[in-house]
């Protein structure tokens, strides 16, 4: 039995395409929803729209907690599951609070934690989500990496076994959305709820960390939308706006000049279809979201990343991302906006995608297949070739040095899993 720990919007949208792999392949487990996300738009739709199985088991914590109490709560209930019925592997993805409490259970009770996204690192520490991936990290038993950048920075901090580059489960389940033909039916629905002027430049925006919440961010962020309204008036922002996101703004009182402004279109957490739909139709899209990043390139769009760090380095070195800061003088943010708008930056093949291929979740369910069958009791190593690679500073980086022949990946460490162990 395997326990799949879940808790947030991103978790449920990059574990679905493993977990309909999983289900077809008949390997016994347990979806464990631990309620982070307790807002319907931001969490239930999702099951919904992705035709995902319903958790066995609902956490049910505090919604009303803060993300320490949250933390512990979740530490807490997981255990009482635990004690109940003792799983032969937890597995958890990303860097939430939910990833964090799960690696925690399963490091305390002595069980195999398999961690999925493990080793992406954004190299700031202010950051909650940075510690999150460190310590989950630290205590896994099985490390599922997106990219190569991933696998040398596990091999920085001296981990070098049990390591398996797989890519990220993320752009799997864009593509298969897209190629199932279902971003033409979030379209429609999206087109019921918002109008989009075809002659229009469309940016989608989202935001919601907490170092861009603060006021003066804030401001900032209404500062570029409104000269954006004289300098570049064929602009149109949609904004479908968190929650979060707009109490801190009814808070300090900016809500009310946001909806002021002819040029955005604030809408309510959308759909993921719809917001898949929504983003393919923008022209760029602007994010504080690391998930949104990789949504994004996948679908082909430049992104601004208003951050100054990202755990998706891959996307700034092929040019499909720009990092700045809210903080920056909003002229500076539209000058880079112009400058996004219409770059064409050339396609890398999907065969040497740095970031998957769509095939992710296929590699990550053969090795639960594999694990499964022999008990968790494994002794992989890491089967790339990559030490030299993990020598090389972050920003030294070219774009030969992140590409992946997927298909030399599959045919060194996946045609067969056993050639992997020692």
């Amino acid at each position: 039995m395997i326990y799949f720990v879940i808790g947030t919007r991103p978790e449920i949208i990059k574990l679905y395409p493993t977990i309909m792999l999983v289900e077809k392949e008949g390997i016994p487990y347990k979806l464990i929803w631990s309620g982070q996300h307790y807002d319907y738009e931001m969490s239930r739709i999702f099951f919904e729209e992705l035709q995902i199985p319903e958790p066995d088991i609902y956490l049910n914590i505090d919604p009303e907690k803060d993300i320490t109490e949250k933390l512990g709560q979740i530490i807490a209930s997981l255990n009482n599951v635990i004690k109940n019925e003792r799983p032969n592997a937890i597995y958890a993805l990303g860097d939430t609070t939910t990833t964090l409490a799960a690696a925690i259970v399963a490091a305390y009770n002595n069980i195999p934690f398999i961690h999925d996204e493990a080793g992406m690192r954004s190299n700031d520490r202010t950051m909650l989500e940075e510690i999150n991936r460190i310590i989950a990290d630290r205590v896994s038993t099985v490390y599922f990496a997106p990219t190569k950048i991933a696998v040398a920075n596990l091999i920085r901090e001296g981990i070098t076994s049990n390591i398996f580059l797989t890519g990220s489960t993320a752009v799997d389940a864009v593509l298969s959305i897209k190629q199932n033909g279902l971003i033409s039916a979030g379209e429609r629905r999206l087109l019921q709820e918002i109008y989009l002027p075809e002659s229009r430049t469309i940016i989608t925006v989202t935001l919601h960390r907490r170092e861009n919440l603060a006021q003066e961010k804030l401001l900032n962020l209404i500062k570029l939308f409104y000269i954006s309204q004289y300098k570049m008036p064929e602009i149109t922002y949609v904004f479908p706006i968190h929650p979060h996101t707009k109490n801190i703004m009814i808070k300090y009182n900016l809500y009310e000049k946001l909806i002021k402004l002819s040029n955005v279109i604030l809408t309510k957490p959308l759909g993921y279809l719809e917001f898949l739909a929504l983003m393919n139709k923008s022209d760029i899209v602007i994010t504080d979201s690391g998930g949104v990043q990789v949504e994004a390139y996948t679908l082909g769009k430049k992104v601004i990343t208003m951050r100054s760090t990202t755990e998706w380095y891959e996307t700034v070195i092929m040019n499909y991302n720009t990092l700045v800061q809210l903080e920056n003088n909003p002229e500076i943010i539209l000058k880079i906006i112009r400058e996004r708008i219409g770059d064409k930056t050339h396609e890398v093949p999907l065969y040497l995608s740095p970031l998957g291929d769509g095939q992710a979740s296929l590699r990550i369910t053969k090795l639960l297949i594999y694990l499964y069958k022999n008990k968790f009791q494994y002794n992989f190593y890491n089967c790339l070739n990559i030490y030299q690679f993990s020598n090389k500073e972050i920003n030294r980086l070219n774009l030969n040095d992140i590409l992946i022949n997927w298909y030399d990946i599959d045919n060194v460490c996946y045609r067969n899993i056993l050639n992997c162990s020692k």
